[in-house]
């Protein structure tokens, strides 16, 4: 009986990160890799260098320098960053992949990165997530390890799955947990503060309509002084939109005004005289880290003149209104007490 022995094709190295910086192929020369944070930047193996361009995380093109001549490879992605065209030298190159990054050997790829800007394992065809935390088997569809978040962290429940079946419009670039695809975050970020603006207006008109069926009284009032009913009731529906329009720049101003608030330690601090080193070696501020990054928010100089302008716009907005309906005043001030907090 004879007893075959695997072979060892290839053994993987690790810097003290956690990043795979190396693989030794078999029969093969020994590749070393290189990052930018966390994007793979420049990849050596033997007299060949292969040196990455990106913007941020978009690759854009792609150098190899060998035995003194240099050849460089422009990229085409899409959202995911994944590479569907490369040309070099006059002569384009179109890959394919399916949504979860399996493509056929006959879609070739002249980049060292493919499905969502990743690195393909020369080996096993798979892709290292997180810079070799885990494998990505696109045939399979499924990390060959299980999610040390799952299941019941941000991993979910499946501790295998890819970007929890939906490949298309998540990506998962460091293995651990899925996250929207930029285009798609914005759209869903977007919809969301809409609605919520779509929430708040919807109940500012009921309430504004509310109190205004108390003043459609006074049409009939108008209608025996000679003023027509239909006129009477548009000049209420204008009131109405106009305070209405009052209460939207006075939610503006108060977005604005939290935005650029210190945490109450700041302010603490300010009403003793503090210097901003003392404010600093505070306990509650230095072992802080969200109040140190709102104390960031609001001396940027940008949110400082967003409140600026937010205040002058509201107290420009009041004026008018007081001026176009004196009757409403106490009521307007009243109003305004309430969004500005005093």
């Amino acid at each position: 009986m004879t007893i075959q022995r695997d072979t060892l094709r290839c053994q993987y190295r690790y810097d003290p990160q956690d990043k795979i910086v190396g693989c030794d192929l078999l029969n093969q020369e020994s590749i070393q890799r290189f990052y930018r944070k966390d994007r793979l930047a420049t990849e050596l193996q033997g007299q060949a260098r292969y040196s990455m361009l990106e913007h941020e995380d978009q690759p854009l093109a792609q150098q190899l320098s060998r035995a003194g001549r240099v050849d460089s490879v422009l990229l085409a992605t899409d959202l995911k960053h994944s590479v569907l065209h490369s040309l070099s030298s006059g002569v384009r190159q179109a890959s394919v992949f399916c949504p979860y990054g399996h493509r056929s050997p006959e879609s070739g790829l002249i980049s060292l990165l493919g499905f969502n800007g990743q690195r393909r394992d020369p080996v096993t065809g798979h892709y290292l997530l997180g810079n070799g935390y885990r494998a990505f088997n696109p045939v399979l569809m499924r990390f060959n390890s299980p999610d040390s978040l799952s299941p019941f962290g941000k991993g979910g429940v499946n501790a295998y799955a890819y970007c929890v079946g939906d490949p298309v419009n998540r990506v998962d670039p460091k293995g651990e947990f899925p996250m929207f695809i930029k285009g798609v975050s914005q759209l869903v970020s977007a919809r969301g503060q809409l609605n919520s603006a779509l929430n708040e207006l919807k109940k500012g008109v009921v309430s504004v309509f509310n109190k205004s069926q108390s003043r459609l009284g006074r049409s009939a009032l108008s209608e025996r002084e000679g003023m027509p009913k239909t006129t009477s009731q548009l000049m209420q529906v204008s009131e109405v939109m106009d305070e209405v329009k009052l209460r939207n720049i006075g939610a503006e101003f108060r977005v604005a005004r939290k935005a650029a608030e210190p945490p109450p330690i700041a302010r603490f601090a300010e009403s003793k005289g503090y210097s901003q080193q003392e404010l600093f070696a505070q306990e509650g501020f230095k072992n802080n880290p969200e109040v140190q990054a709102q104390y960031s928010q609001s001396q940027r100089p940008e949110v400082v003149e967003r409140f600026r302008q937010a205040d002058v716009n509201f107290l420009v907005a009041t004026g008018e209104y007081v001026k176009k309906y004196p009757a409403n005043e106490a009521s307007t001030r009243e109003l305004v007490r309430l969004i500005r907090g005093y």
